[in-house]
């Protein structure tokens, strides 16, 4: 789990997206998102033990929810705007989904 950080955080310091080659687009882009996870969730499964794989799992949960509620939506001059959209509460929840199942 520590390396996969380092490696990302090295490459966000050399200013290289470690997701440059996955650009999912149009009207499937979320499931998309969600058929590269599935394939991680696998490779966690195969080749990670158990706390490894909670860790990995915990540290891009964390991840997705910080940037789900890094902005509000909606709403005018910030009154009524939502924190979490239901669109992106329903990807969470999908992403919860997939990474629950061993």
């Amino acid at each position: 789990m520590q390396e996969v950080a380092r490696d990302f955080a090295d490459k966000a310091r050399h200013r290289q997206n470690p997701m440059a080659g996955f650009k999912p687009k149009g009207r499937d882009a979320g499931e998309e998102v969600l058929t590269e996870l599935r394939a991680v969730n696998q490779l966690l499964v195969e080749k990670t033990t158990p706390e490894v794989r909670e860790q990995f799992r915990e540290w891009l949960k964390t991840a997705a929810q910080r940037a789900a509620t890094a902005a509000k939506e909606g709403g005018f001059l910030g009154f009524r705007a939502e924190l979490v959209s239901e669109r992106e509460q329903v990807m969470l929840d999908r992403l919860a989904e997939v990474f629950h199942s061993d």
